[in-house]
């Protein structure tokens, strides 16, 4: 009964199994399915019919049809083995025929090398099935992520823990006009071609220093630079990296992103030069009001000076002159000129910035004056 278990019903398991999902196997399987059908054949009838000292030295080709078949493999070359056993045995060969007095003990040996083939097959196939689904599930999820990273509007890229380029995502590969192995040379390392080819001259010296330290001490790594498109016109980008670690807190790998902020950067530029442009107006709007009121203060002393030079004059030439007169207009012209003097003075203060001393006014005599 154990041994109908473990043979007879995977068998059936696997027909039915076989009738509901038709499975295709390539030329390669194929060649390799014949070569191991062969190898087993051989092994089996060498060993069984007593050529060989040794019956479970069929194990291995029988482990290879497990590991690589999975459960239909282990099912057809258990069921293979089962049959040529049974023909060895009933035929009075093999190593498990013998005396009638040791017939019940070879019986019992027969069953218990089909029991631990079988068993050692389907353990193995069952292994062999989780770690190839476990493989199939990480292999969808990493084309999936790959598949996201490729939707991203970003350029993504990995390094190892020296930092050499493993990994560009398909928008970055569009971006540079290459692959990550694309400048690789005799003499220099991937991440110098790398560099060169891809960062502006005028900033790889600081992005080189920038990248070196962060490798060297862990920190997250972010700059702002111009990098280089397959087409020569350069965009600046945010670099922006940070090291993922494994269990033992070592670096595993970099993962790094490139952000397109060119727009964002013309755009500062642009509004820098609108504002140089409007404080340059505004200097010179404020410039115009202040050499307008320049102008108006100074012609009001200036043209009482002429007023009272004329009056003077006037006093002057009278017949006879009037010097009294005449002296009270040359006081004011004295004065005027004075005052004319003050604003000078108060202007060029204005324009040194010199500090002005605050004291208490009589606002009636402001008025007044």
């Amino acid at each position: 009964d154990a041994t109908g278990v473990l043979i007879v019903g995977p068998l059936a398991l696997a027909v039915l199994q076989n009738q509901r999902e038709q499975v295709k196997l390539s030329a390669a399987r194929w060649a390799e399915a014949g070569v191991l059908g062969l190898v087993f054949l051989g092994v089996a009838a060498l060993s069984l019919s007593g050529y060989l000292p040794f019956a479970y030295i069929i194990m291995p080709p029988l482990l290879w049809a497990a590991v690589r078949f999975e459960f239909r493999g282990a099912v057809v070359a258990l069921t293979i083995l089962a049959l040529i056993t049974a023909a060895f045995t009933l035929a009075g060969a093999g190593q498990f025929s013998g005396e009638p007095e040791d017939q019940r003990e070879k019986q019992i040996m027969l069953q218990l090398f089909l029991g631990i083939s079988a068993f050692s097959a389907l353990i193995v196939a069952a292994i062999s099935r989780q770690h190839q689904l476990a493989t199939a599930t990480l292999r969808q999820s990493e084309r999936a992520l790959r598949e996201l990273l490729g939707t991203l509007p970003a350029q993504i890229w990995c390094t190892d823990p020296r930092g050499e380029p493993t990994y560009f995502s398909p928008q970055f590969r569009n971006f540079v006009g290459f692959n990550v192995d694309g400048k690789d040379a005799d003499g220099a390392t991937r991440l110098s071609g790398v560099l060169n080819a891809i960062i502006h001259p005028d900033d790889i010296a600081a992005f080189s220093a920038h990248f070196t330290h962060s490798l060297a001490t862990g920190e997250p790594f972010a700059r702002k630079h111009r990098l280089r498109c397959f087409d020569g016109e350069c965009r600046w980008v945010e670099t922006r990296a940070a090291a993922m670690r494994n269990s033992d807190k070592r670096i595993a790998q970099w993962n790094g992103v490139c952000l397109d902020i060119d727009d964002q950067v013309r755009a500062q530029e642009d509004l820098s030069r609108a504002r140089d442009g409007l404080a340059r107006a505004s200097q010179a709007a404020t410039l115009a009001e202040l050499s307008a009121s320049i102008a108006h203060e100074v012609n009001q002393p200036l043209a009482a000076i002429v007023a009272n030079s004329q009056a003077c004059h006037r006093w002057l030439s009278a017949a006879p002159p009037n010097l009294e007169r005449a002296k009270i207009t040359a006081e004011r012209i004295t004065r005027d000129a004075n005052a004319a003097a003050d604003i000078v003075s108060h202007i060029r203060a204005l324009f040194r910035r010199t500090p002005h001393a605050r004291a208490l006014e009589d606002v009636n005599h402001l008025i007044h004056e």
